[in-house]
């Protein structure tokens, strides 16, 4: 793999403490294709996240770690079973039922999320609060614009199969 000399997505973005909204949906738009790309070579990744974002130095991003991804996951082909990072798993992994790669949708709204308010989605004292979060609640919108709010809500519905990146969407609706 070539150097990503940006570092990853969370120390850039615990160095900068405002990122302006433009850099932050060019970086969303970045990873919104990276993502695209991956699910269309039927790669479901699993564990989406700020550390797993790469920065070029140009900061152009990078996807990375793939060691608990799935691959020829095309045509319905669903799977089962919890792994990655367990602020950023999507309901469906947590409840082990079948899934695909709205999983990583969800992961990308979580990161989205943190990008937006520097606070998780859902949070709690152990991974079992955190997992009863993120089943059983909403996150707070607070503070955010509206548009900012309606693309996160379709990220993190927690019916895979209306969630955001599952269904066809205009490109448009990212902000």
């Amino acid at each position: 793999m070539e150097l990503a000399r940006g570092g990853s997505l969370a120390g850039y973005l615990k160095k900068t403490p405002k990122v302006d909204i433009l850099t932050i949906k060019f970086l969303a738009a970045e990873i919104v294709c990276g993502i695209q790309f991956l699910h269309s070579k039927g790669i479901v990744h699993r564990d989406i996240k700020l550390g797993n974002i790469l920065l070029s130095h140009d900061d152009h991003v990078k996807i990375t770690d793939f060691g608990i991804s799935l691959y020829k996951m095309l045509g319905g082909v669903t799977a089962r079973g919890r792994c990655g990072t367990a602020r950023y798993m999507a309901p469906e992994m947590l409840q082990g039922t079948q899934y695909s790669y709205g999983v990583d949708w969800f992961a990308f709204g979580i990161t989205l999320y943190w990008m937006l308010t520097r606070t998780y989605a859902f949070s709690g004292k152990t991974k079992a609060d955190i997992h009863r979060a993120v089943i059983d609640k909403e996150p707070a919108y607070t503070g955010l614009d509206q548009d900012s709010t309606n693309l996160l809500m379709k990220l993190l519905c927690k019916q895979d199969s209306l969630r955001l990146g599952k269904r066809e969407h205009p490109s448009a609706a990212i902000f």
